[in-house]
């Protein structure tokens, strides 16, 4: 790896022992002298165009300029040939001249490489285009790569990505988990749901927790009335954390089992996600048993005027006793 530092400590010196100042180097090389200053604070390196200016300018060898003979000897091919041939390089060294590259060099060097080792393509991956890692990608699922894919999604299209999920859950490979969920928050809300489908089946619809954000509010629906007809025992914890994302009816259906099973206490963090008129049911029903202390966290999720005819009531009661 290059050392930046020590490159723009020899950048400073080199120009002062030419006696020029920053601004006249950056004339020179047609840009901003605050770029000179990054390069000579080590904050930043000159790409490779510049580096072969510098030489001459300092009538010095790019070996000389760098002071890393493997590096160096990367630079100058990029130099002689507008492109580097990766293959023939260790990761490091592409590592360290990648940054350095245009992006048509990089383009160009891409054109003839096959078969990179995934090491390489990760740290390649910053610097290619979408279109070009999407490819890369599918071609290494198609040779039985997939597994290893998941830190490339950052880079990848979502359409790309989902593809490739939904190639995953049709094959007959057993489901790895983690892998899976690494990949959510980079797919579109088609692939989410079907892998939310494959997971519930998999592992049960506690693994809905973590879909849940990512997926359809139809399909999440669908997935958690499944679960309920089939007379799952509900984890009351886990209804609480997916009710903002599921439809009405379903919150309604839930809230009136959750009601029936534990009473109206259970009802205060349902009720901002319930219909009005359902939580006016249970409200109604309370009211009927006398219990109107207990429905006073409800009334404001019920109509105007059954509110006001309940704290009449509630008025009444208290008066009396």
């Amino acid at each position: 790896m290059f050392d930046m530092r020590e490159i723009g400590r020899k950048i400073s010196k080199l120009r002062r022992d030419k006696n020029m100042t920053q601004l006249e180097l950056a004339d020179l090389l047609g840009i901003s002298y605050q770029a000179v200053s990054n390069w000579e604070r080590g904050d930043s390196m000159p790409d490779i165009s510049k580096l072969s200016e510098l030489s001459t300018i300092f009538e010095i060898t790019i070996d000389e300029l760098l002071g890393n003979q493997k590096e160096s000897k990367a630079v100058q091919e990029v130099i002689d040939t507008n492109k580097i041939h990766i293959s023939d390089h260790d990761k490091e060294t592409i590592e360290s001249v990648i940054p350095m590259m245009k992006p048509k060099q990089i383009d160009e060097s891409m054109k003839d490489e096959k078969d990179l080792s995934f090491e390489m393509l990760l740290a390649l991956a910053p610097f290619l285009d979408e279109e070009k890692i999407d490819e890369i990608a599918l071609e290494a699922f198609d040779s039985g790569a997939s597994k290893h894919l998941q830190e490339l999604a950052p880079f990848m299209s979502e359409e790309a990505l989902s593809k490739l999920v939904l190639k995953a859950l049709d094959s007959d490979e057993e489901m790895d988990r983690s892998w899976y969920i690494g990949l959510i928050p980079f797919l579109d809300e088609d692939a989410v749901d079907s892998l939310g489908s494959k997971m519930y089946q998999k592992f049960g619809y506690s693994e809905l927790r973590g879909l849940a954000p990512f997926m359809s509010e139809e399909a999440l629906s669908k997935l958690v009335t499944n679960a309920l007809e089939s007379n799952q025992e509900i984890d009351h914890h886990l209804i609480h954390e997916l009710l903002p994302f599921l439809d009405e009816d379903l919150i309604n259906q839930l809230a009136l089992r959750l009601y029936n099973e534990s009473g109206v206490e259970s009802m205060v963090e349902f009720a901002p996600f319930m219909s009005e008129e359902t939580v006016e049911k249970i409200v109604d029903e309370e009211v009927s048993k006398g219990n109107y202390q207990k429905i006073m966290s409800l009334l404001p999720f019920t109509g105007q005027g059954l509110s006001e005819s309940i704290l009449k009531n509630v008025r009444k009661s208290f008066k009396k006793d």
